[in-house]
């Protein structure tokens, strides 16, 4: 996937913060299952 400058700006965000909710979603899951939830 090739980006160019200036075409999408908010999609390397938007992209990005996708991430990181995924990443914090799977720890809070983590953590529930680990609480025997």
């Amino acid at each position: 996937v090739r980006l160019q400058r200036g075409d999408k700006p908010l999609f390397g965000k938007s992209y990005y913060l996708d991430i990181k909710n995924y990443g914090l979603s799977y720890q809070l899951e983590t953590k529930i299952k680990d609480l025997g939830g």
